[in-house]
């Protein structure tokens, strides 16, 4: 078994308003259709994740009362697992050799 690393690329967690929440998810969703995420990270070192063809999706919505009220909670989990692929790339085929071998 190969050495087991975490690197943590982004994190947030702040108040935003409804409409600009929405925004970045609209940003994300729009990198996983095309296959590839771009982002700027706070030291403005641009990232950018390529997504595979299939990933694992988790959604989940709950409500919880509390003594001041209702808490709503929205969840969206998305993961996969890179591997290397025949051609030497990593997770999606960049260099079109793998389509080539098909």
């Amino acid at each position: 078994m190969g050495s087991k690393s975490k690197n943590t690329l982004a994190k947030m967690e702040e108040t935003r308003y409804a409409y600009n929440a929405g925004m970045l998810l609209k940003q994300v969703a729009a990198g996983l259709s095309s296959g590839r995420i771009e982002f700027t990270t706070e030291d403005g070192t641009t990232e950018v994740i390529d997504v595979p063809c299939e990933v694992n999706v988790e959604f989940e919505a709950k409500r919880k009362a509390k003594d001041d009220g209702t808490k709503t909670k929205i969840s969206i989990e998305v993961e996969w697992f890179e591997e290397t692929l025949p051609c030497g790339c990593v997770a999606v085929c960049t260099c079109g050799a793998c389509e080539e071998e098909a």
